[in-house]
């Protein structure tokens, strides 16, 4: 295969979900963010399916999965995180970006995140990924829109039960951009800390 010829041995294949902040039940969709925008999504079955690919092609994968949101609500904010705005007024982007705008949210959303995140574990075992990347659309540090660092107990729930559902190896991740490392301890809960790509190698 090229990717083996060109010396890789690892690939990330990642999923994007968004969370439609406007809506009663903040559950992560998997699907496009706006009709004309898609990023990273895939069906659970093909994103299976691109992960026993990887293995037949000799590489070693971990799963991305990301989380993005959108907003019908005005937002009017500069920051360096993605963020768009679609023709019929819907803001959609990082999550920090957003969630700086309605930090009331964050429980919430973090709740949201847990279920989704353990949808990904079941296709990482599944399918035998070697490692699972976790708070990809986090920041790593007490800033606004914080989510990675502002739930702590959440987090190590959730680490918890990744760990009972995937075998692999858990590394943490965060969103570009996203100012000075605080709280460390919580980085301990992974077994690696994944570099701030912003985006899997493959979606």
């Amino acid at each position: 295969a090229l990717a083996k010829r060109a010396g890789m041995n690892w690939i990330a294949l990642a999923e994007t979900g968004f969370i439609d902040l406007d809506s009663v039940n903040l559950s992560v969709q998997i699907g496009c963010v706006t009709p004309s925008y898609c990023y990273d999504v895939i069906t659970i079955d093909d994103l299976g399916w691109l992960i026993d690919e990887a293995h037949n092609h000799g590489l070693r994968v971990v799963l991305y999965p990301n989380l993005w949101a959108r907003t019908m609500q005005p937002v009017n904010i500069n920051t360096l995180y993605f963020l768009n705005t679609s023709a019929d007024g819907t803001s959609f982007g990082d999550l920090p970006a957003l969630l700086s705008v309605f930090p009331a949210l964050i429980p919430a959303v973090m709740e949201a995140y847990g279920p989704y995140m353990a949808q990904m574990a079941d296709v990482a075992q599944q399918h035998h990924a070697e490692a699972l990347s976790v708070g990809n659309q986090s920041n790593y540090d007490n800033g606004p829109g914080s989510l990675l660092w502002s739930r702590k107990t959440e987090w190590n729930a959730l680490f918890a039960q990744l760990r009972a559902a995937f075998q692999g190896k858990l590394w943490i991740g965060q969103a570009l951009y996203c100012g000075t490392p605080a709280d460390l301890d919580l980085w301990t809960l992974a077994d690696a800390i994944n570099a701030p790509t912003g985006s899997g190698l493959l979606g």
